[in-house]
């Protein structure tokens, strides 16, 4: 299976890093542009849920198995 896309905006070197997930209608670098001033002293990684921005889709999205991907 696909790995997940994280798009990582550095910050400083050695910074601390966040990680942030969007919500259900939108993806990484659409939902947390406003944040990317916050690379001024961390690094942030945004990740693109399955099915959304550049990740893939899951095979089946029933709701019930979203939470036993492997890759997440």
């Amino acid at each position: 299976m696909p790995k997940i896309h994280v798009t990582v905006w550095d910050g400083p070197e050695g910074a601390d890093r966040a990680v942030f997930v969007h919500g259900s209608t939108t993806w990484g670098t659409s939902a947390f542009a406003r944040q990317r001033p916050l690379t001024s002293e961390h690094r942030l990684e945004l990740v693109d849920r399955r099915g959304y921005g550049r990740s893939p889709a899951l095979e089946v999205l029933d709701g019930e198995g979203a939470h036993r991907d492997p890759q997440r």
